[in-house]
């Protein structure tokens, strides 16, 4: 087995980059129809990722994530990143734990508080 060249590093993480550039396109061009799909995007940059040695947080910013227009009393420091056309909402503290909430279930929850 012979050792990997500077070159062969160098390609590796430049094809690394561009695969991670990739989906965080696809994350930033999302349709907010489906919020289930933006949540499988993430977790799928986050594991691309961390299998080479790359942030997922230097390609997609969850402050910035595409969204429907979150209404007013919806407390987005929840946290709420980003809400579909259909009202579920994309919660979670990491891109490792993020999930789906309907609008109405986050409402009847903070109205229980």
């Amino acid at each position: 087995m012979t050792a990997a060249t500077p070159c062969k590093i160098a390609w590796v993480l430049t094809a690394a980059h561009a695969g991670a550039s990739c989906i965080a396109a696809h994350i930033r061009d999302w349709d907010t129809k489906d919020a289930d799909r933006l949540v499988d995007m993430l977790q799928a940059l986050t594991t691309f990722c961390d299998g080479n040695d790359l942030n997922a947080n230097d390609y997609v910013d969850l402050a910035c994530l595409p969204s429907a227009d979150i209404p007013s009393d919806v407390d987005t420091s929840y946290p709420i990143w980003a809400m579909d056309l259909e009202n579920n909402l994309v919660v979670g503290e990491t891109p490792d734990d993020l999930s789906t909430l309907p609008l109405a279930e986050y409402r009847e929850d903070r109205a229980e508080d």
